[in-house]
């Protein structure tokens, strides 16, 4: 056998005298060396397999506690949901309170439940993972679509509320529905004799008696449309209402209102007196509509109830 055909292999210890050396064929040689090679590889593919797996359990790890803060979150969310619909529920018992305190019309069960039933809404965003936050997840969604359409159905309901709370504050202080002053009532609405003319005509407003300097009160508030003086009535302020009211104040000794000024409902707008036409200090008082330029009979009007002044205003509309 030819030398190339045997391997020698020498080992040196580092700081050993000894040495070792044996010999093999060639063909061995490379069996050995396949061995070697294949256990090396199989080594390493098992490294790799090791780390691999590590790295899929740590990642695991890590995607378990982030499904679990997630279904907390999830879970504190719905929580939050749950205190905003409470939340809603104190004010849907409020405003039912206030339509049957004001009696207005209420809001029906039906409507406030907003007809909710059936098979609920299912999203699959998670459904190839955690079947827990799958469940979770579509609960909230259902939660919040129901949030939401009740968050809309309260604005309007509260809207409507307030829309008709503003109308029946207009309608009450809009209304006159006080007395304009203190005093004897000297001559009534409708037909009379005239104290200076001596002769049958209409009389549309009240003529109340008292000394000169009483106070004359707004029996509304509105805005003063005329503060003047004018022959027949003396010193007169006409006042615009809401709802097409306009009260009017005659033979006053003297005004203290200006055309253009807001005035409230029992404001002091000038003194009895005697001014223009008249035989003596009186207030002459009269209520006109201005929509069907008709007027009112002012004792129709004096120490009315806010429900009669609710009520007159519903028939005055028909």
């Amino acid at each position: 056998m030819s030398v190339r055909s045997r391997w020698q292999v020498t080992v040196v210890p580092s700081g050993s005298g000894t040495i070792y050396s044996w010999n093999t064929s060639r063909k061995e040689g490379l069996i050995y060396v396949s061995i070697f090679l294949l256990v090396m590889i199989i080594v390493f593919r098992g490294l790799v397999y090791i780390g691999r797996s590590n790295y899929d359990l740590i990642k695991l790890n890590n995607l378990h506690k982030e499904n679990q803060k997630l279904l907390a979150e999830m879970t504190e969310f719905s929580h939050q949901m749950d205190i905003l619909l409470l939340r809603i529920k104190v004010m849907e018992y409020w405003e039912d309170h206030q339509r049957e305190t004001r009696d207005l019309k209420s809001v029906s069960s039906a409507l406030r439940n907003l007809g909710f039933g059936g098979e609920p809404y299912t999203d699959l965003t998670f459904f190839p993972f955690q079947q827990e936050i799958h469940d979770i997840f579509n609960e909230n969604l259902n939660k919040l679509l129901f949030l939401s359409a009740k968050v809309n159905l309260t604005y309007n309901t509260h809207y409507d509320l307030l829309e008709a709370i503003r109308l029946r504050e207009l309608q009450l202080n809009g209304t006159p529905s006080i007395w304009p002053t203190f005093g004897k009532i000297t001559s009534n609405f409708g037909l009379r004799h005239h104290p200076i003319y001596h002769y049958n005509h209409f009389h549309g407003a009240l003529d109340i008696a008292n000394e000169a300097g009483t106070p004359v009160y707004a029996t509304a508030e509105g805005v003063v449309a005329f503060a003047d003086y004018q022959v027949t009535w003396g010193n007169i302020v006409r006042i615009n209402h809401t709802l097409n009211y306009q009260t009017r104040y005659a033979h006053l000794e003297k005004i203290i209102i200006k055309k253009g000024n807001f005035v409230h409902k029992g404001q002091i707008i000038g003194y009895m007196g005697r001014t223009g036409n008249t035989t003596g200090p009186h207030l002459h008082y009269e209520i006109y509509d201005l929509a069907s330029k008709t007027y009112r009979n002012p004792n129709s009007y004096v120490d009315l109830s806010d429900e009669q002044i609710v009520a007159n205003q519903y028939l005055k509309n028909k």
